[in-house]
């Protein structure tokens, strides 16, 4: 499972090493920026609008599902769990984000 925090601006502040291999961006790469094969335009706007909400702490995703693009260019399918992290007094602090590549499941299907 890629697992990724971000902040409450939907930056990476986190970026696990299961990120690093399936997409192909490091840490080092993406922390401080939004999450690069969100943004690659494969993700209609009606899918892009619920991710930015969910990033932005406003509502949780479950088995949201969507094709990226990897640093390398390839396309993967993906699920996508949103849960927000928070601090105290109980605001948000950032967005907790767990990606599951399911391509493999999708090619057999």
């Amino acid at each position: 499972v890629a697992l990724i925090v971000l902040d409450t601006n939907g930056c990476v502040e986190r970026w696990n090493m299961t990120a690093e291999r399936v997409f192909g961006w490091t840490e080092q790469e993406v922390v401080g920026r939004p999450i690069p094969m969100l943004s690659q335009g494969l993700i209609d706007s009606e899918k892009e609008q619920s991710l930015q909400a969910a990033f932005r702490g406003e509502q949780s995703l479950s088995n949201f599902e969507l094709a990226v693009l990897c640093k390398d260019r390839n396309q993967r399918d993906v699920a996508v769990w949103t849960e927000n992290l928070k601090g105290s007094g109980e605001a948000t602090r950032g967005v907790l984000v767990a990606i599951i590549d399911n391509t493999e499941h999708k090619q057999l299907e």
